[in-house]
């Protein structure tokens, strides 16, 4: 069916840190970029290679915080083995006026770069940039699961990638 306008246009969002909000503080969030990490293999018999699937890269995560927030600055220290948990959450809505929608992304992983803007008195805004190490993530659209990723399954829309891996492994 043909549609007009465009639907799922994010008009708001916000965003927490191991449950504080960042509403009025955050910038920007971006979810990772997810990019299947692949291998050229070309074996006996085979007159060209072919791009073979050997799990996704590393997911990493952006943000800009306005604020000079010592709580937010000091997450950057997480002990190994701790992970923060990182939640946006979006309002969209359809232009046609057919629904309003909510996402939600959550993640645990920690923060790998921290960059502090120079100090100036000219009255411009300062930002600190974050970089982050997910884990794990999970998007979720109007409540129905999008993608959920862990280092051991790529679920999409409820269906495993990989199926029969954790029996195989006796990892369940």
């Amino acid at each position: 069916m043909f549609q007009a306008l465009p639907k799922y246009l994010i008009r708001n969002w916000s965003f927490s840190i191991d449950g504080i909000s960042q509403i009025g503080q955050a910038s920007e969030f971006g979810i990772p970029e997810i990019k299947f990490k692949t291998e050229d293999i070309r074996n006996a018999g085979m007159i060209m290679p072919i791009k073979a699937r050997m799990g996704i890269e590393p997911l990493v995560g952006k943000m800009k915080i306005m604020a000079f927030d010592p709580g937010t600055l000091s997450l950057f220290g997480v002990q190994i083995g701790k992970a923060n948990t990182f939640l946006g959450a979006c309002y969209a809505v359809d232009e046609d006026g057919g629904g309003e929608h909510q996402g939600v992304f959550t993640a645990k992983g920690y923060i790998t770069q921290l960059k502090v803007e120079s100090w100036q008195a000219d009255g411009k805004k300062h930002e600190t940039e974050y970089e982050m190490n997910y884990s794990y993530c999970k998007l979720e659209i109007d409540s129905k699961p999008v993608f959920e990723i862990t280092p051991y399954d790529i679920i999409i829309r409820g269906n495993s990638m990989y199926p029969g891996q954790a029996t195989a492994l006796m990892i369940t």
